[in-house]
């Protein structure tokens, strides 16, 4: 029983420590990019002078204010 539980003990500890990794390296900056995506199509349409019919925006303002809001992460 003893060797069981000091066998688990590091599996665990890598368990988390993987985990740990996964998120900040990938799920992590793909909801950041998600997030900031969003964010930026919303105001770019918004600074659009004939954005009212269709969801019109400029790219220079888009690539603007999602690079923006990826420093500010």
């Amino acid at each position: 029983m003893q060797k069981i539980s000091s066998i688990k003990k590091p599996i665990l500890i890598l368990l988390a420590v993987s985990f740990f990794i996964f998120y900040w390296y990938e799920y992590r900056p793909i909801r950041i990019r998600r997030k900031c995506h969003t964010e930026a199509i919303k105001l770019a349409v918004a600074n659009h002078p004939n954005s009212e019919k269709r969801r019109l925006f400029y790219k220079d303002d888009y690539n603007f204010l999602y690079q923006l809001c990826l420093q500010s992460e």
